[in-house]
């Protein structure tokens, strides 16, 4: 077993280093908005869907695939029966190897779908009779070898659901969680603790936003999400907790400002929270990513999109979007962002961008004040420090998903710490140090 130790200062992270150097164009963008991504790992193709007709000259109405270097369309993509703009896709997923995708749109392919397409690699298909009319789709998840699909419909493939419902492949299978069938829509559905949760914009007061379904009972999370216009977005899994985002404020009621985390028992502030709207959610590399219409994080400036280490927020870049974004996915270990913006630092980009700043954990382990040996080492490590601690820190060790795996306490005046790792999987881990007056971030190859 060898392991390798970088470490840095998270204010360090992500560095401002202009336009040029930190965000692309993807292809020639689109010419409309963009509204959702999905990367496809098995067949390393980057879906996107949304509102637009065409990239540059090449028609792909709705979605669109990258490959690394080029966009292909789908067919005639949805909605082909005129010349507008589509009906928006909203959500993308692959299920029993062919991509699903929802939302609003009549056609796929030319083909009735009505807001609900299969496409198999070479051809759209419908998925039984699709939803009710003028109703959407807006979320997918795949769990236990089942499809579950959110939105605002009250009826999918002729069975009564109101807003969620299960596609195992050959049939639905609808629910009866008592939801307002007038009201709002399901936006979001995570797996926590074994346990299915869904947020959105939700009816009764009783679950209003957010519950949780054991599989037989449904009961609200903890004291719920408070606010007349407040809604959930999207939810995470991210360090043995569930991360629940959208648009709600702690003047309301609520334990943070558009962010807030469950551990099982108790909703909790996430370092201060956003000043405005969260649209997504996702984890890499040990960290929480989130984008969305706000510009703090944390009371930090942040401009559209910020990361979340487990302990702080801080910017990716102090990049300036002129509008919203809507989703982001990595993709050839990649950041990727769509949404309403045509222009970064006043640099003309349609609707899509790829960052090309630094992303993650670099090494900077000379410039962090302590040293770590041996290194490789197979059963231990010693961190050194040049400076004993001037207060007690925490050391939290965390695996590539950002699943908390260890924690231990560095008391004052500790200038050296023994660490035992000889029990622990193979893999990439990260290490985040936290004091009084700096968070340490490092990276942890155990092999």
């Amino acid at each position: 077993m060898r392991i390798s130790i970088y470490f840095l200062i998270v204010f360090c992270i992500l560095q401002y280093t202009g336009f040029s150097q930190n965000w692309v164009e993807v292809g020639a963008g689109f010419d409309g908005d963009p509204r959702c991504t999905f990367v496809d790992t098995v067949s390393d193709l980057l879906y996107v869907g949304g509102t637009f007709k065409s990239s540059g000259s090449i028609r792909m109405r709705g979605i669109a695939k990258w490959d690394g270097s080029q966009w292909d369309s789908l067919q005639s993509g949805i909605d082909d029966f005129n010349l507008s703009y589509p009906d928006p896709i909203n959500a993308i997923i692959k299920f029993q190897n062919k991509i699903y995708v929802g939302g609003s749109f009549a056609t796929a392919g030319g083909i009735t779908v009505n807001g609900l397409g299969i496409w198999d690699g070479s051809q759209w298909d419908s998925l039984a009779s699709g939803i009710s009319a003028q109703a959407t789709v807006d979320c997918f998840k795949v769990l236990n070898g089942e499809l579950y699909v959110g939105g605002t419909f009250n009826n999918v493939g002729g069975i009564t659901s109101h807003h969620i419902a299960k596609w195992d492949g050959s049939n639905w299978n609808g629910f009866n969680f008592g939801i307002d069938s007038t009201f709002g829509g399901v936006f979001t559905i995570e797996e926590f603790n074994g346990d299915l949760y869904v947020g959105g914009n939700i009816l009764p007061a009783s679950i209003r936003d957010l519950f949780v379904w054991d599989g037989s009972t449904v009961s609200p999370v903890g004291s719920g999400i408070q606010g007349g216009l407040a809604s959930i977005s999207k939810m995470i899994v991210y360090n043995n907790e569930l991360y629940i985002a959208g648009y709600f404020t702690q003047a309301d009621g609520n334990a943070g400002n558009c962010i807030i985390k469950y551990d099982g028992n108790t909703l909790i502030d996430v370092g201060g929270g956003m000043d405005n709207r969260i649209t997504d959610l996702k984890v890499h590399d040990g960290l929480l990513y989130a984008c969305g219409v706000f510009n703090h994080a944390g009371g930090i400036s942040a401009n559209k999109i910020a990361v979340w280490n487990g302990v702080s927020w801080s910017a990716l870049s102090n990049d300036l979007f002129d509008n919203n974004i809507e989703a982001m996915d990595f993709y050839h270990n990649e950041l990727y962002v769509v949404g309403g913006f045509t222009k970064i630092n006043n640099d003309s980009v349609n609707f899509i961008a790829k960052y090309t700043g630094q992303l993650g954990i670099s090494d900077l382990s000379k410039r962090s004040g302590f040293t770590i040996t041996p290194n490789p080492t197979n059963t231990q490590f010693t961190m050194s420090f040049s400076i004993p601690l001037a207060k007690d820190a925490m050391l939290v060790m965390m695996d590539s998903r950002g699943k908390e795996v260890a924690r231990t306490l560095l008391e004052k005046s500790t200038n050296r710490k023994e660490l035992d790792v000889h029990d622990f999987s193979t893999g990439i881990y990260f290490l985040i140090l936290q004091t009084e007056i700096e968070c340490l971030t490092g990276k942890l190859i155990i092999e």
